[in-house]
């Protein structure tokens, strides 16, 4: 019975580094390891580490274009979010990688899921005054009306940071 219950341990362990390496490799891009490690265990495309943080998300933070163009598809969840309701596309928005935004707006990313906070990539790029970002958006039908739970909305985020061009913009 010892060793069926070592046995187990070993194999569970050595899933647990397997899943674990993922983010590694998402997060310096390593498609060939990405690859690997998905083929022999298909659930680690949508593991999280233990920061709450899925494959994808490292790869998007990052800025690593192919990596992120390769776990999607071989079938990241695009809306999956971390623990504190973020998504891959609000990364993206946080980290100003406007290619990375594209990217994931052109293959399906929701720009009106809400985090914890109630903000969305919308609101994340008006408070960090990001203009091509906030046009992005608007342009893939990101809701201007979706207030966080504080109840501002872009448009009074805009206001409060007293930026015109994207108060503008919100208003039209």
């Amino acid at each position: 019975m010892k060793n069926i219950y070592l046995s187990l341990l070993l194999i569970l362990g050595l899933s647990t580094s397997k899943a674990q390496s993922i983010f590694d490799a998402a997060r310096s891009g390593d498609i060939n390891q990405i690859e690997t490690l998905v083929k022999s265990n298909p659930e680690a495309i949508n593991s999280t580490n233990t920061m709450g943080f899925a494959p994808l998300v490292l790869a998007v933070y990052n800025n690593q274009i192919k990596a992120t163009k390769f776990l999607i598809e071989k079938g990241a969840t695009i809306d999956a979010q971390d623990g504190s309701g973020n998504t891959a596309l609000m990364g993206a928005v946080f980290k100003n990688h406007q290619n990375m935004v594209e990217l994931l707006l052109n293959k399906g990313a929701n720009p009106n899921i809400q985090n914890s906070q109630g903000q969305t990539a919308l609101a994340f790029a008006v408070t960090f005054n990001k203009i091509d970002l906030v046009k992005l958006l608007l342009k893939n039908n990101a809701d201007k009306s979706i207030a966080d739970k504080a109840g501002k909305t872009p448009l009074q985020i805009a206001e409060n940071r007293q930026n015109q061009t994207l108060i503008d913009l919100l208003k039209d």
